[in-house]
């Protein structure tokens, strides 16, 4: 998604100058990928998200500890 992004929308490929962010249903996106891709992304913005972090990170046996 990260690259298709950049080629669209000239997005540099330095993770230090790239952040993802979405609003509601887009700002759980944004911080399921961000989470999911933490060295790609300098920040994450999550606006009026409901996301139980805490449950899924239990549940998780797949996670980095």
């Amino acid at each position: 998604m990260l690259q298709r992004c950049q080629e669209w929308f000239n997005i540099p490929n330095n993770e230090e100058q790239i952040f993802i962010a979405g609003i509601s249903m887009g700002g759980f996106g944004a911080l399921k990928v961000g989470l999911t891709n933490p060295k790609k992304f300098k920040q994450i913005l999550v606006m009026s998200a409901m996301a139980d972090i805490l449950t899924n990170w239990r549940n998780n046996s797949e996670r980095d500890e």
